[in-house]
């Protein structure tokens, strides 16, 4: 093999300094000398492989087949959508629309269509959804159980208490001595909270 300062067999760029690089280096692939330059073969998402000089490789300087620039015609780089960050575009096309691979809040990532990314129609890797139901899942505002009238979610509580559950904590009121209390949500709607803990006197 040619001798050369840096190996780059089995490079992707994209985990070598150039997230939004096509390009990746066969991990056989044999360089070759021209003049001064070393060229590597190097095979883009698309598939086509051409000769690229190695240091443009590295620098970015070349990042694609020419692909890129035909499927990536709105460049949605580190734009933030809601959740979603984007990277890169893929070679990859949906219904006609470039797909761009992200990075979601959460830190997992996923693959949008510009369209989807514009309109809001994507906006999390799905995490925002789980979020969503989960606000949902409990309204207990004004809700009367029992003895036990719901004024408000108590988000403070479970720090405050170094409690690390999964439950909703929620500020009442017993209608029967008047205290102010919290409660767990699932006690609540389950019946065991019917009080602040009165009745059992």
């Amino acid at each position: 093999m040619t001798k050369v300062k840096i190996n780059m067999q089995g490079w992707k760029l994209s985990e070598h300094g150039v997230p939004d690089s096509f390009y990746s280096v066969p991990e056989d692939a044999e360089p070759i000398k021209q003049g001064n330059k070393i060229y590597w073969p190097a095979i883009c998402k698309c598939g086509t492989q051409k000769l690229v000089e190695g240091t443009k490789l590295r620098s970015g300087h070349t990042k694609s087949c020419g692909c890129k620039k035909k499927f990536a015609t709105v460049d949605l780089t580190n734009q933030t959508f809601t959740y979603l960050t984007a990277l890169y575009p893929l070679s990859e096309r949906r219904y006609g629309n470039v797909v761009w691979h992200c990075q979601c809040k959460c830190g997992n990532y996923t693959d949008a269509t510009v369209a989807s990314l514009k309109n809001g129609t994507v906006r999390s890797c799905g995490c925002l959804q789980k979020i969503s139901a989960a606000k949902r899942a409990y309204h207990l505002e004004n809700q009367i159980f029992n003895e036990v009238l719901v004024l408000e979610r108590d988000y403070e509580y479970p720090i405050i208490n170094h409690i690390k559950d999964e439950h909703s904590y929620w500020k009442c009121k017993c209608l029967r001595c008047g205290n102010i209390f919290t409660a767990v949500g699932r006690d609540l709607i389950n019946g065991h909270t019917a009080s602040c803990g009165c009745l059992r006197f």
